[in-house]
């Protein structure tokens, strides 16, 4: 059952991210039973590692595959937006002239440079759209990447890893976190790869600043249980969902998806994400 939220979203937006995410479950739930990716230690990396486990040891992706996966998603966006059901079915031509080997490791990285400057006009999509459309069929491989150390990084505490916003595994940066109901731990929430990890409770994930006095909280009237952590120092934020609050499980990446009023209600008071 969708929850009531305080501020009115667009039609549908929930709807199609609900979607995706179900589809894309569907599609890591299929890998999970044909692919098999190599695993290390995990404290060993985050008490000496700088950089994810991705970015440290790469992560090989079948081409093949991830057209497969790919198409499924382009299949979707055609239902879901049939503005774009023509871009679409141009991109599906393309599929088997592009070097889909070189952008999935661009995609891995966050790191897609000009790879669609000629592609985009070709089948009349912007690059923020192929991006969008291209990231999504690469979110199931990463989540059964991070998938077996799920449980590690819940028991892990937040001394080993140093970068409190930045996602162990995959290395992408969270923006989104939880308070846990039942020892009052925050874990950050990736939601590229849904991996959590623990961070300090009272403490910036931005900047670092831990002084109580320019930490503070904002939330929407009757919404208790998902608010801002904002620091006056850096005037960074962060979205928190307080399970203490309604000490029931929730999806995080919906709930990440939702709480966009605060995301608007953040940079009105002048504060930011510094995604920028």
């Amino acid at each position: 059952m969708k929850r009531e939220t305080p501020v009115t979203l667009p039609e549908g937006f929930l709807d199609f991210f609900t979607e995706l995410e179900n589809i894309q479950n569907q599609q890591q739930i299929l890998l999970a039973k044909s692919v098999q990716f190599d695993t290390f230690d995990l404290k060993k990396h985050l008490g000496s590692g700088s950089r994810s486990f991705i970015e440290l040891h790469g992560l090989a992706v079948d081409p093949l595959l991830y057209k497969s996966v790919l198409t499924v998603i382009i299949d979707f966006l055609k239902q879901k937006r049939p503005e774009l059901k023509e871009s679409m079915e141009k991109l599906q031509l393309e599929l088997d002239r592009l070097d889909l080997k070189q952008i999935i490791a661009s995609l891995i990285v966050s790191d897609m440079g000009d790879h669609f400057n000629e592609l985009a006009p070709r089948v009349e999509l912007t690059q923020e759209m192929l991006v969008f459309t291209f990231e999504q069929a690469l979110r199931p491989f990463l989540r059964v990447y991070a998938r077996p150390y799920v449980q590690d990084l819940l028991k892990d505490d937040h001394h080993l890893w140093q970068f409190p916003n930045i996602c162990p595994i995959c290395g992408s940066k969270s923006n989104f976190s939880r308070v846990s109901s039942s020892d009052n731990r925050r874990f950050m929430f990736c939601d590229r790869c849904f991996s959590e990890w623990e961070t300090r409770y009272l403490q910036c994930v931005h900047c670092g600043n831990d002084e109580p006095s320019s930490i503070k909280y904002l939330n929407v009237e009757e919404d208790d249980a998902y608010h801002l952590y904002v620091c006056d120092k850096c005037k960074g934020y962060l979205k928190t969902y307080d399970e203490r609050q309604k000490t029931k499980i929730i999806d995080l990446y919906i709930a990440n998806m939702e709480t966009i009023y605060l995301d608007l209600l953040a940079r009105e008071k002048g504060y930011t994400n510094h995604d920028d």
